[in-house]
């Protein structure tokens, strides 16, 4: 028994006429009769009263038909479940993040991905940037998204998504931030606030790279995660950080981000959010929310513009900084 041969049974009902039936089914009279007849073979007996002109439903008929119509609606319905499957409209994604992607870039995309596939789920997994990569090898989620560099990508695939430049954040009353840019040789004496090294090693091994350009090393005060902890510690005034500009944007109004001058042309002073799978291994789910942010063209929030970080306090009269520490300052 063959759906085809359910289709072109419940037209000729539908129809009570073999020649009307056959036109709705896009197949000669001929064929169709080919069709009804191996299916009436296969169950042992007649659905169909060939005696007049029309074609009427004997009573086995009758009791066929309305299971054969609810077949082939589960049918459509099993049709639409595999494509919507295929094409990651369905199903569970399961995501590991970074906490600093969370600042702007994650809801972004999961605004755009949930109005696209609003039957699909995501299971959110904050993990710190080396953990994501764990999770993904323990499969225990199916995408990553962190931030590099990476120390390990065997097996693995990475994608840049996003690329932004490194800012300077300071408390609020700061004296550096009074001004537009903050050199980066200013930091030299300042206590830092950063990620724990064993958990985020590519990117504090480019803040230490960065520091060390202009010859100096951070003093890290406080090591801790999430982003949202360091941005609360270094708001309290308990040292600096240099984080990605879309933190600083993020945190407006409790700290204030600048952008960093001063900086060797051949040293790396951005930082990239990626997106990272198993080679080979990328559900549906997660392809079509790998490409949703892609298409949107995602660009980094706080690429260097200084108003995207606040107003900064004004400078006292009288009290500004030494210029051969700080950058120009705001007239």
């Amino acid at each position: 028994m063959e759906l085809r041969q359910l289709a072109c049974f419940v037209a000729v009902a539908a129809e009570q006429h073999f020649g009307r039936a056959a036109e709705r089914v896009h197949l000669s009279q001929s064929a169709l009769s080919r069709q009804i007849q191996p299916l009436e073979a296969a169950l042992g007996t007649q659905l169909l009263d060939r005696s007049t002109r029309r074609a009427t439903l004997t009573a086995s008929g009758q009791a066929f038909l309305r299971d054969a119509r609810e077949v082939l609606r589960w049918a459509d319905r099993a049709r639409e479940s595999a494509r919507d499957a295929a094409g990651g409209r369905t199903g569970t994604l399961r995501l590991g993040f970074v906490s600093s992607a969370a600042v702007q870039l994650l809801p972004t995309v999961l605004r755009a991905f949930r109005e696209g596939a609003a039957q699909a789920s995501v299971h959110l997994v904050e993990r710190f940037p080396d953990e994501v990569l764990d999770a993904l090898r323990a499969r225990e989620v199916d995408l990553g998204l962190s931030r590099g560099p990476f120390e390990d990508t065997d097996g693995l695939v990475v994608e840049p998504l996003a690329e932004e430049p490194l800012v300077a954040l300071l408390p609020r009353q700061h004296r550096l931030a009074a001004y537009d840019t903050v050199p980066l040789s200013a930091l030299a004496a300042e206590p830092f606030v950063l990620p724990p090294r064993h958990h985020a090693q590519g990117f504090v091994r480019v803040l230490y790279a960065l520091c060390g350009s202009v010859g100096f090393a951070p003093r890290v005060v406080e090591e801790t995660e999430p982003m949202a902890t360091i941005v609360a510690f270094v708001a309290a005034g308990m040292g600096v950080t240099i984080a990605p500009a879309s933190v600083g944007a993020r945190a407006q109004g409790r700290l204030v981000g600048r952008p960093l001058s001063g900086v060797p042309p051949h040293v790396t002073a951005t930082t990239a959010l990626s997106f990272v799978w198993r080679d080979g291994d990328l559900p549906p789910v997660a392809d079509r929310f790998r490409r949703e942010a892609a298409a949107l063209g995602l660009a980094a929030e706080g690429n260097g513009d200084r108003h995207s970080y606040g107003s900064p306090p004004p400078i006292p009269q009288g009290q500004v900084p030494d210029s051969s520490r700080a950058g120009s300052a705001r007239g």
